[in-house]
């Protein structure tokens, strides 16, 4: 048995909190870095890791928090917090969501309309409702296309009808953001960074990523200067799929 609580999601430094964070030494630093893109085995035919294994290992590495993230589904969430109030680590509810630019309604075909990936964690235990609500409704009104190409999907106006308490990512090179910057469309990635950054303001990051890979790197330097042009605050991760690589 266990309970929903505020304590068991992200939550805002205080002030107080921001000054002593900067003069944590390196050991302490661990604690406060939290791998907030990670794959399970539940991101079917993409992830290999299993959750009770990521715990475990995130507990050996010192890190105080760990999210699951996986494709469009919430499946692993609840076996996330059983194992990390076990271990004694905090757990973070997330989904790697797909956005669309369209009608939710309407299934369309695969070269009419892109599906963006969109990392979504929950903030607070209300954040938690929407992210269960958004999940939810993927499933039942969003699905976009057949067999192994289909995918839960939400739109922007869902998004930002269940805006409170959820944290937002531009999320890795699938994400809207990066995909108009791997295409050259500088200006329509800032315009869609622009976009969530007036809707979502605090709770929106642009993240960036280097698994060693140009893409990576190149979008990472474009990024940057979103970031700065706008002043949109970054967000490191590492789109985790193995346990110990």
């Amino acid at each position: 048995n266990f309970s929903i609580s505020d304590g068991m999601f992200l939550a805002k430094r205080t002030e107080k909190e921001t000054i002593k964070f900067r003069f944590l030494k390196k050991t302490q630093l661990k604690k406060e870095y939290s791998p907030l893109h990670t794959h399970s085995d539940l991101s079917l035919l993409d992830g290999a890791s299993q959750i009770p294994e990521l715990v475990v290992q995130a507990k050996l590495l010192g890190l105080g928090s760990l999210s699951i993230t996986d494709h469009g589904v919430m499946n692993g969430i609840i076996d996330l917090i059983k194992e990390c109030e076990t271990i004694g680590i905090k757990p973070i509810a997330g989904n790697e969501m797909y956005v669309i630019n369209g009608n939710i309604s309407r299934n369309y075909r695969r070269s009419e309309m892109s599906k963006f990936h969109q990392i979504v964690l929950a903030l607070t235990k209300k954040g938690y409702g929407n992210l269960v609500k958004l999940t939810t409704l993927s499933h039942l009104i969003g699905w976009q296309g057949k067999g192994a190409f289909g995918r839960p999907c939400i739109n922007k106006k869902m998004l930002f009808k269940y805006r409170n308490g959820i944290i937002l990512t531009s999320a890795c090179l699938g994400g809207e953001v990066s995909q108009n910057l791997l295409n050259g469309f500088f200006s329509t990635a800032k315009n869609v960074a622009e976009w969530y950054d007036e809707y979502f303001q605090e709770s929106f990051f642009l993240e960036l990523q280097d698994h060693g890979h140009r893409e990576d790197r190149a979008v990472n330097m474009k990024v940057l200067k979103i970031s700065k042009d706008l002043n949109i605050k970054l967000l490191a991760t590492n789109d985790s799929h193995f346990t110990n690589k």
